[in-house]
């Protein structure tokens, strides 16, 4: 019996010649890796996009609990956006992201609230026209939230015991906020990266195995 759902692409990685292995956040079962046949033909391009990381999906699959892959069908994307793709600090944000969520969402089970709590997030980001510079600090943190494990000031400062308490209380304060609160955040690019590594710090406490993100160099970067 297939299953009608819904999916988050969190990363797509090469499998063989012919296939490729997506790691999607399903609404349904939470981190599933799918084996998928990278496409060709007429409508490939608008297939390849349905797989690019940050992609909302439509899609039809059926759950095998002794597989390790599993298959999708009648996949769509639900999510067009309009300036994600196209915006190069849109794209580095979602890059990163994508990233981030890879290793916080892979083993984790379903939330519906976490699910939807992302697609209205990414929609936010793709319509907003400016103010969006910290928009990764604030996905990063509220998603602790849903995961159950919320940072605290003791565990903030646990895992960066250099974070000054100003610092401590910024973070504080944009856990509670929401996007809206974004635009008059007063933060400069050497502050979003000092933040940055404290939150990720702070996933590397509760997670062992949570590694450093390559691609929030990228962000750094672009927002200086």
């Amino acid at each position: 019996m297939f299953i009608d759902d819904w999916g988050l692409v969190l990363q797509t990685v090469r499998y063989d010649d012919e296939a490729s292995v997506v790691h999607v956040y399903t609404c349904s079962h939470g981190g599933v890796p799918f084996v998928v046949r990278r496409p060709t033909g007429r409508a490939s391009r608008e297939r390849q996009l349905a797989l690019t990381p940050i992609t909302f999906l439509r899609f039809q699959w059926e759950h095998k609990p002794t597989a390790t892959l599993h298959r999708m069908r009648d996949a769509h994307a639900v999510s067009v956006w309009r300036t994600l793709n196209e915006s190069p600090s849109k794209s580095a944000i979602c890059l990163m992201l994508a990233e981030f969520l890879s290793y916080a969402l892979r083993q984790e089970g379903p939330s519906e609230p976490l699910f939807n709590y992302l697609l209205t997030s990414f929609q936010w980001l793709d319509e907003a026209p400016s103010g969006f510079a910290s928009f990764h600090l604030l996905l990063m943190l509220k998603t602790a939230r849903f995961l159950g494990i919320a940072p605290t000031a003791e565990e903030l400062r646990r895992s960066t015991p250099s974070l000054s308490d100003e610092d401590v209380e910024t973070l504080l304060t944009i856990a509670r906020g929401d996007c809206a609160d974004l635009v008059t955040l007063p933060l400069s690019g050497a502050d979003r990266s000092r933040l940055s590594a404290a939150i990720v710090n702070f996933y590397r406490l509760h997670a062992p195995d949570f590694p450093p993100l390559k691609s929030l160099a990228v962000v750094e970067t672009l927002f200086r």
